[in-house]
This record gives C-alpha cells, sequence and structure tokens, in this order.
C-alpha cells in the first residue's frame, strides 16, 4: 500500500490504535520500494509518510489534506531549507515522527531508528518533537545523529547521571548550533560547570518560548550568561523547581526576571531554598510582570510577613488569573 500510495501524504499512525511493529516494518518495507523505483522523486505522489502520533480522523487526512500534519511543508519548512545543503533539498520523499523515550527502547523504536541510521543519506527524516529521559549519553548522540537537526522544534532531555559522564554530555550541544526552531527547552536533575551553561546558551538559535530548570545549581557567573542572552529575553513559560541559587545570585537573577517581564507569562518559582533577604531582592522584578497570567511560588525558607510583601506585589499584575503560594 505504502509503494502504491496515490495521495501526497500518508499518515501511517491514523491506521494503527497501538503500535505495531509488523506493521511498522511493513511500512519501512515500502519506503524501500519507493526508495528503489526508477522514477524521478519529483513525480513520486507520495511525499510525506506521517508517523507522528496525532489521533486524527483517517479520512481527513488520507487523501493529503492541507494541514499542519500531512502538509508536504511541515512547520518552518520553507525557511529550514535555507540552512540544509542542495543534496537534502533533492531527497523529496520526508519521513516525520516524533520521539518519546524513557529509560529503555521499546520494539518498535528500536526497529525505526534502526531503519533510520542506515537510511539517513536518502531520506528527510523530521523528528519534531524529541524526548529523552534517563539515557546514556552515548545513545543521546547516537539518536541525535540519525536526525536534521534543523527540522527538531521541541527537544527534552532529561538525565540523572553522574557528574563525571554529564563532563561527556557538553559536547551534545554543538548540535544547539543547527537547532535553528528550537523553541521549548527543559533540563531535569542535571549539573552543569559556569563554562558549561555558558557554551549551553550561546549555541542557541532562535528565541526560546518555555524554559525549565529542575534540580540544577546555577552560579552567579550561570544567572549572568543567562541575563545577557538575547535568546532568552522573549521567554513565554519560566519552571525553576530545585534550583539552588546562593544568596551572592539574587542581583543577577531580579536581573534575569526584569528581562523577561514583558513577554513572561507563566513564571514557577519552587523549592530553592531562598531567605527572607534573597526575595526581598526579587519583589521589584516580580511586581514588573506585565503579561503575566499565572504564579506558583512555593518556599519553606520565607517568613509570613514577607509572604504578605509578595501578595502585596503581585496584587497588582491585571492579567494574572492563577495564583498559588506555600508560606512557612
Amino acid at each position: 500500500m505504502v509503494a502504491a500510495w496515490p495521495f501526497t501524504c500518508l499518515p501511517v499512525w491514523a491506521l494503527m490504535k497501538t503500535p505495531d511493529v509488523e506493521v511498522l516494518q511493513a511500512v519501512l518495507d515500502g519506503i524501500d520500494i519507493l526508495l528503489t523505483q526508477n522514477v524521478s522523486p519529483r513525480s513520486r505522489k507520495c511525499q510525506v509518510l506521517n508517523l507522528r502520533d496525532v489521533r486524527q480522523d483517517f479520512w481527513d487526512v488520507w487523501t493529503g489534506r492541507k494541514d499542519e500534519v500531512c502538509s508536504a511543508k511541515t512547520g518552518n519548512e520553507k525557511q529550514v531549507a535555507k540552512h540544509i545543503p542542495r543534496y537534502a533539498l533533492r531527497q523529496h520523499l520526508k519521513v516525520v515522527t516524533d520521539l518519546s523515550l524513557g529509560f529503555c527502547l521499546q520494539q518498535h523504536q528500536t526497529c525505526l531508528l534502526q531503519w533510520a541510521q542506515q537510511r539517513k543519506h536518502s531520506l528527510r527524516l523530521c523528528c519534531l518533537k524529541m524526548k529523552i529521559c534517563h539515557f546514556l549519553v552515548e545513545i543521546i548522540r547516537e539518536i541525535l545523529n540519525i536526525f536534521q537537526p534543523n527540522y527538531i522544534e521541541e527537544w527534552e532531555i532529561y538525565t540523572k547521571q553522574v557528574l563525571s559522564l554529564l563532563g561527556c554530555f557538553v559536547p551534545c550541544f554543538d548540535q544547539f548550533s543547527k537547532l535553528n526552531y528550537l523553541q521549548h527547552l527543559s533540563m531535569n536533575g542535571g549539573y552543569f560547570s559556569s563554562d558549561n551553561m555558558k557554551q549551553l546558551f550561546r549555541c542557541l538559535r532562535s528565541p526560546l518560548e518555555s524554559l525549565s530548570m529542575i534540580i540544577c545549581q546555577l552560579s552567579k557567573s550561570d544567572l549572568k550568561h543567562m541575563s545577557e542572552c538575547q535568546r532568552l529575553c522573549q521567554l513565554k513559560h519560566l519552571h525553576f523547581d530545585g534550583v539552588v541559587f546562593p544568596k551572592s545570585c539574587s542581583t543577577s537573577l531580579r536581573i534575569f526576571l526584569e528581562n523577561v517581564s514583558e513577554s513572561l507569562q507563566t513564571l514557577q518559582l519552587e523549592n530553592h531554598r531562598m531567605k527572607d533577604s534573597q526575595l526581598k531582592i526579587l519583589l521589584p522584578a516580580l511586581g514588573q510582570r506585565s503579561q503575566l497570567t499565572s504564579f506558583d511560588f512555593y518556599e519553606d525558607g520565607v517568613s509570613t510577613a514577607v509572604m504578605k510583601e509578595l501578595l502585596q506585589c503581585m496584587a497588582n499584575q491585571r492579567k494574572l488569573v492563577v495564583e498559588q503560594y506555600r508560606p512557612n
């Protein structure tokens, strides 16, 4: 069916209720047939194989209706085309997928990745949303090398690896220089030295929309680099949970919060071991959130008196509709 498909897009996942290795292998075999046919790529009818779990009505999309998930111009492809080599533009058959990998590869994921590794030079392999949880650095790097990073729109990596192993993780950030449209960055359970954090944010090529950091340690130098990074000045969503800020970082953190005051819509500050003196330094910056709609503040080390000052500060936020506090 894949080899004979008469329309522009084939939404494979719309045909399956659950991931099926046998069906997926049959689909991949069909792609191989397409690639070996003595037919000009421009005359080939099927241009996009959609492996994303979009859960749309198959009959609404099977004819290749132009929409977000099945269009031959998915996402920012017109702009991305300016940044990829000519040989890639000649590869007209595009395979679009998402990846959510946790702890170990599922059978259908192993099947897809092994197949993609062998054919990465003859297809446009696009992973729009990639989430990787608790994999060895070497495996993460192998996965990133399979897909064209220009097409990754959302990339999340969660890790609890020991410091010596995380030091090997830094070279992976070279991928960031190719992620021209990365919008969401989440770091969970990692430690980065000041030099590494500086390298990370310098690699960003487009403004981030959301930044989430959980159980991380940030130095004054880290926050200085963050406050100076233009790619962070348009954040809409900021989440710090379990991020330890030394007392000397309070002013740097305030500057960073001031820099995103015009764009930030949701702000979560949780479990930072913050004291009264530190929060008082942040109050002027917290009162400048003109677009803020949701604010969460959970901190056991702050007194009730200072919490009242925070409440008074947030009372002037006209767009604020959700507030959650947990005082001592």
